[in-house]
């Protein structure tokens, strides 16, 4: 699929249809050092399986936080967050924008980069939500630099088919507030997604429609992860 899409270098996501990061450290150790992934974690995971999981690839954890979450789970998110700063990690956040309202000030107090998943998972048909206060949030925090945010996964909004007329105005103001702290994702192999399963070669496209600017594509595509995921400079 990446030679398809002409792409040389890869963050995996360890998938929550797995119980542990087997299936990732499989795959980053056949990448021969040159990609990068994002663990599951519990608070009780010990230095030395932390190191271990640095030097094989991985650079941060990805949580699942929703509204309503108890304090013990935002307690754990911070525990692990803090574990994980010393190694320069990130914690990445699959969540809806609108929830910012709410996990916004818990979330702004942890003490490593923050990387939001999937544009927020806004619901582009209410073209409303755009001055949602939890979006606001979010490009404010593009802004600033407080987080990073993911272009990615069009195909599991409320608008199924490329090139997804209805997602671009959330993602065309993303690239508006900071294209510095943006990311393309393919989201690939997609799964637990039931609806029209699209061609790889569409998602990356849709990006010249979000972002016309070849500078700025070049910065989403290449620069930024380079700098977040400690990739090395391409001369």
């Amino acid at each position: 699929m990446l030679a398809a899409l002409g792409i040389a270098r890869a963050v995996i996501v360890q998938p929550t249809i797995y119980q542990d990061n087997q299936v990732t450290i499989d795959t980053l150790a056949a990448s021969n050092g040159e990609w990068r992934g994002i663990a599951r974690l519990g608070s009780q995971v010990s230095e030395q399986e932390l190191q271990r999981l640095h030097d094989l690839g991985f650079r941060g954890v990805r949580f699942h936080p929703k509204a309503g979450a108890s304090q013990a789970s935002l307690d754990e998110i911070n525990e692990v967050c803090t574990r994980i700063a010393p190694l320069g990690w990130h914690a990445q956040f699959h969540l809806d924008a609108r929830h910012l309202t709410e996990l916004g000030p818990s979330l702004e107090r942890l003490p490593v980069p923050l990387v939001i998943d999937h544009m927020g998972h806004m619901k582009p048909a209410n073209r409303d939500d755009l001055q949602h206060d939890g979006f606001l949030q979010l490009l404010r925090w593009l802004n600033t630099g407080r987080a990073w945010v993911k272009l990615s996964a069009p195909n599991r909004f409320d608008d199924p088919l490329p090139p997804y007329p209805a997602v671009a105005p959330f993602a065309q103001a993303l690239v508006a507030a900071n294209p510095e702290q943006l990311l393309w994702g393919s989201d690939w192999p997609h799964s637990s997604h039931a609806g029209h399963m699209p061609n790889d070669a569409d998602l990356l496209d849709v990006l010249a429609l979000w972002a016309p600017d070849a500078n700025v594509r070049q910065r989403i595509l290449v620069d930024n992860p380079a700098r977040l995921y400690g990739f090395p400079s391409i001369n």
